[in-house]
């Protein structure tokens, strides 16, 4: 299997400290792992500690994380909280809103239910019946919760996802070792392919009809399979064709959400139009990032398109 090429990052925290040099880069990345690592734990690490860990002093790691940032260590913690509780919400329906809240660092529900209505001005009951979960309220509610860009009604994933390098491509037909078509949500990966996850380097391949790519995750449908080489015994071919295309490294919803943004103003801007009775391909090149959540997906996406203007 030929190896993707270096995906663009949509993880704003790695663009802020590209600038930084050596020494406070690597401070900035160790404070950005550790909070990221112990962002489950209540209480959550002091900032005592999390600059000791950093080898600076409290008031020096304050004021540089700020400057760094773009916004408090408090600040920060909160808002990857609520954005971690909100794709709980609508990602795991089986889990209880205190156990979401437990797992992301709240301390009770009533806790998380106080942050929700203060900083989104919803209840978890409001962003679970959402009915258009990659549209409308709740899409518009994950972006607002993206890292802050200078100007207030834009998060910074929208901004790097404005700059990702696109390309246009003329591909052959692929297969996918599947079992069929799978119900998207809430588990679109069936519970014996996460268990081969932990033991396959094989990307895993997520094709998704056209005419489903707008809709919420409710209504979506998807194939689910290893990338093959040929066709044979229970595989499934798509046909070939003239493919937009992009190679990403996304570490939330956020991030997501921005970068099918970016695929749609391509698409107006360039001329380009989906074809109605194709696809979206997902490749999946570190599957087993999804199941540990604890490192970025490297992620290429193919979208089927009918003309070029």
């Amino acid at each position: 299997m030929v190896s993707p090429p270096e995906p663009d990052s949509l993880i704003p925290e790695e663009h802020l400290m590209s600038t930084l040099a050596p020494l406070w880069r690597k401070r900035m990345e160790t404070a950005f792992l550790y909070i990221r690592e112990t962002l489950p734990d209540m209480p959550a690490p002091s900032w005592n500690e999390v600059a000791e860990k950093c080898g600076v002093s409290p008031f020096h790691f304050h004021r540089m994380f700020r400057l760094v940032f773009r916004e408090t260590p408090g600040q920060y913690v909160r808002r990857l909280r609520l954005q971690t509780a909100i794709s709980y919400l609508l990602e795991a329906p089986d889990k209880t809103v205190t156990e979401i809240a437990l797992s992301c660092g709240f301390s009770s529900s009533q806790s998380l239910a106080k942050a929700l209505k203060r900083d989104t001005g919803m209840t978890a009951k409001d962003i679970r019946s959402a009915s258009m979960k990659r549209g409308g309220e709740v899409e518009n509610l994950l972006l607002k919760l993206g890292h802050p860009e200078n100007e207030p009604v834009r998060c910074m994933e929208a901004e790097i996802a404005a700059r990702i390098n696109f390309r246009v491509e003329d591909l052959d037909e692929f297969h996918l070792v599947s079992d069929g078509v799978k119900q998207f949500w809430p588990d679109y990966i069936t519970a014996n392919q996460k268990k081969m996850l932990h033991y396959s380097q094989r990307p895993l391949g997520i094709v998704t009809q056209a005419d489903d790519l707008g809709k919420g995750y409710d209504y979506q449908q998807a194939v689910i399979g290893y990338m093959a080489n040929h066709g044979g015994a229970a595989v499934t071919t798509f046909a070939g064709g003239r493919f937009l295309c992009c190679d990403v490294k996304i570490a939330s919803e956020t991030a997501y959400i921005a970068l099918w943004d970016a695929i749609y103003n391509v698409m107006m801007q360039e001329g380009y139009e989906l074809d109605p009775e194709g696809f979206g391909l997902e490749i999946l090149h570190n599957p087993e990032a999804y199941i540990s959540e604890k490192e970025p997906l490297n992620v290429t996406v193919k979208v089927k398109l009918r003309q070029i203007i």
